[in-house]
Protein backbone atom coordinates (compact mmCIF):
# COMPACT_ATOMS: atom_id res chain seq x y z
CA UNK A 1 0.00 0.00 0.00
CA UNK A 2 1.32 3.43 -0.88
CA UNK A 3 0.80 5.29 2.41
CA UNK A 4 1.82 8.61 0.85
CA UNK A 5 -1.54 8.82 -0.92
CA UNK A 6 -3.75 7.34 1.78
CA UNK A 7 -7.29 6.56 0.76
CA UNK A 8 -9.85 8.84 -0.78
CA UNK A 9 -13.56 8.24 -0.90
CA UNK A 10 -13.15 6.16 -4.04
CA UNK A 11 -10.03 4.20 -3.06
CA UNK A 12 -10.70 0.80 -1.64
CA UNK A 13 -7.37 -0.74 -2.51
CA UNK A 14 -4.18 0.78 -3.85
CA UNK A 15 -1.62 -1.27 -5.68
CA UNK A 16 2.00 -0.57 -6.44
CA UNK A 17 2.80 -1.79 -9.95
CA UNK A 18 5.48 -0.95 -12.48
CA UNK A 19 4.59 2.29 -14.24
CA UNK A 20 5.59 3.81 -17.54
CA UNK A 21 7.37 7.16 -17.78
CA UNK A 22 5.92 9.45 -20.44
CA UNK A 23 6.40 12.91 -21.89
CA UNK A 24 3.46 15.28 -22.42
CA UNK A 25 3.65 14.63 -26.18
CA UNK A 26 2.54 11.00 -25.63
CA UNK A 27 -0.86 12.28 -24.47
CA UNK A 28 -1.85 13.27 -28.00
CA UNK A 29 -5.19 11.41 -28.18
CA UNK A 30 -3.82 9.01 -30.82
CA UNK A 31 -0.89 7.13 -29.31
CA UNK A 32 -1.69 3.79 -27.67
CA UNK A 33 0.23 3.68 -24.39
CA UNK A 34 1.86 0.60 -22.81
CA UNK A 35 -1.28 -0.50 -20.93
CA UNK A 36 -3.52 -0.04 -24.00
CA UNK A 37 -4.76 3.44 -23.06
CA UNK A 38 -5.27 6.41 -25.36
CA UNK A 39 -5.24 9.72 -23.47
CA UNK A 40 -5.34 13.31 -24.65
CA UNK A 41 -4.07 16.42 -22.88
CA UNK A 42 -5.24 19.85 -23.95
CA UNK A 43 -4.41 23.25 -22.48
CA UNK A 44 -6.59 26.35 -22.65
CA UNK A 45 -6.06 29.67 -20.85
CA UNK A 46 -7.68 29.99 -17.42
CA UNK A 47 -9.28 33.42 -17.13
CA UNK A 48 -8.40 33.56 -13.40
CA UNK A 49 -4.72 32.71 -14.11
CA UNK A 50 -4.98 29.61 -11.94
CA UNK A 51 -3.89 26.15 -13.00
CA UNK A 52 -6.84 23.78 -13.11
CA UNK A 53 -6.49 20.07 -13.87
CA UNK A 54 -9.63 18.47 -15.30
CA UNK A 55 -10.16 14.71 -15.72
CA UNK A 56 -12.69 13.54 -18.29
CA UNK A 57 -13.59 10.06 -19.43
CA UNK A 58 -14.95 9.44 -22.92
CA UNK A 59 -16.67 6.09 -23.48
CA UNK A 60 -14.49 4.35 -20.88
CA UNK A 61 -15.55 2.65 -17.69
CA UNK A 62 -13.99 1.92 -14.36
CA UNK A 63 -12.20 4.26 -12.01
CA UNK A 64 -9.54 6.77 -13.17
CA UNK A 65 -7.47 9.35 -11.28
CA UNK A 66 -4.92 12.07 -12.03
CA UNK A 67 -2.74 13.73 -9.45
CA UNK A 68 0.09 16.24 -9.70
CA UNK A 69 3.13 15.94 -7.44
CA UNK A 70 5.80 18.62 -7.16
CA UNK A 71 8.85 18.39 -4.91
CA UNK A 72 7.30 15.30 -3.32
CA UNK A 73 4.09 17.12 -2.38
CA UNK A 74 0.73 16.19 -3.90
CA UNK A 75 -0.91 19.40 -5.16
CA UNK A 76 -4.29 17.80 -5.79
CA UNK A 77 -6.16 14.96 -7.38
CA UNK A 78 -9.21 14.41 -9.56
CA UNK A 79 -10.91 11.06 -9.85
CA UNK A 80 -14.09 9.52 -11.16
CA UNK A 81 -15.75 6.35 -12.25
CA UNK A 82 -17.92 5.19 -15.14
CA UNK A 83 -20.52 7.77 -16.20
CA UNK A 84 -19.62 10.43 -13.63
CA UNK A 85 -18.97 13.86 -15.12
CA UNK A 86 -15.59 15.58 -15.16
CA UNK A 87 -13.70 16.12 -11.91
CA UNK A 88 -11.00 18.69 -11.25
CA UNK A 89 -8.60 20.36 -8.86
CA UNK A 90 -6.83 23.72 -8.82
CA UNK A 91 -3.09 23.80 -8.16
CA UNK A 92 -1.05 26.82 -7.15
CA UNK A 93 0.71 27.71 -10.42
CA UNK A 94 3.81 28.79 -8.49
CA UNK A 95 4.28 25.22 -7.25
CA UNK A 96 4.33 23.51 -10.64
CA UNK A 97 7.65 21.84 -11.19
CA UNK A 98 10.01 21.26 -14.05
CA UNK A 99 11.30 17.94 -15.30
CA UNK A 100 13.43 17.73 -12.15
CA UNK A 101 10.62 17.81 -9.59
CA UNK A 102 7.14 17.61 -11.15
CA UNK A 103 5.16 14.47 -11.99
CA UNK A 104 1.66 14.09 -13.39
CA UNK A 105 0.48 10.69 -12.20
CA UNK A 106 -2.20 8.71 -14.04
CA UNK A 107 -4.02 5.95 -12.15
CA UNK A 108 -6.74 3.47 -13.13
CA UNK A 109 -8.67 0.50 -11.84
CA UNK A 110 -7.22 -2.85 -12.77
CA UNK A 111 -8.13 -6.45 -12.00
CA UNK A 112 -9.82 -7.33 -8.72
CA UNK A 113 -10.63 -3.69 -7.99
CA UNK A 114 -7.05 -2.58 -7.38
CA UNK A 115 -6.25 1.05 -8.15
CA UNK A 116 -2.90 1.20 -9.91
CA UNK A 117 -0.51 4.01 -10.70
CA UNK A 118 0.14 3.18 -14.36
CA UNK A 119 1.85 6.25 -15.86
CA UNK A 120 4.19 9.04 -14.72
CA UNK A 121 4.33 12.06 -16.99
CA UNK A 122 7.69 13.72 -16.37
CA UNK A 123 8.29 16.84 -18.39
CA UNK A 124 8.63 20.60 -18.14
CA UNK A 125 5.30 21.76 -16.72
CA UNK A 126 5.93 25.50 -16.78
CA UNK A 127 3.54 25.78 -19.75
CA UNK A 128 0.74 24.59 -17.43
CA UNK A 129 0.87 27.79 -15.35
CA UNK A 130 -2.41 29.69 -15.64
CA UNK A 131 -4.00 27.03 -17.84
CA UNK A 132 -6.93 24.63 -17.77
CA UNK A 133 -5.24 21.27 -18.32
CA UNK A 134 -7.85 18.80 -19.55
CA UNK A 135 -6.88 15.16 -19.54
CA UNK A 136 -9.35 12.94 -21.38
CA UNK A 137 -9.14 9.16 -21.10
CA UNK A 138 -10.31 8.05 -24.56
CA UNK A 139 -9.59 4.30 -24.43
CA UNK A 140 -8.50 1.80 -21.81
Amino acid sequence: INAEYGESSMHNRLSIAPRTNLKIAALDGHTTLSDGDVISLQKTPNKNKKTKFILQRSNVTWWKMITFVSDGKRLGQAEGQDSQGPSSFVADPNLLGTDKNGVLELWKAKSFGSHEHVYDVKDDFTSFKGMNVTITWLKD
